[in-house]
């Protein structure tokens, strides 16, 4: 299962202070909650900078070291997409 935030249109998607990812994807074993074992954040070229960028792929590293470590995972992913639309 997945989620991101529904209304881009009317988020603080481009700021930064945020205390959870753009997009995450919750792993379920035998209908209960195990772990997320991914995270993504999004940004609009038009608002990002070097500065806002950089922040974002470390608080990508961050939720991803702390998944690893809480729920013992082997690995998680992270990614992070900047472009014109999303």
């Amino acid at each position: 299962m997945f989620s991101g935030r529904n209304d881009i249109s009317n988020s603080n998607i481009h700021q930064t202070g945020s205390s959870h990812p753009d997009y995450k994807v919750d792993k379920y074993m035998h209908y209960q909650y195990y772990a997320t074992p991914v995270f993504g954040e999004m940004k609009i070229a038009q608002y990002s900078n070097t500065k806002l960028l950089i922040t974002d792929l470390y608080r990508i590293a961050i939720f991803m070291k702390n998944e690893i470590d809480e729920k013992n995972l082997d690995l998680a992913i992270g990614f992070q997409v900047v472009g014109k639309f999303l």
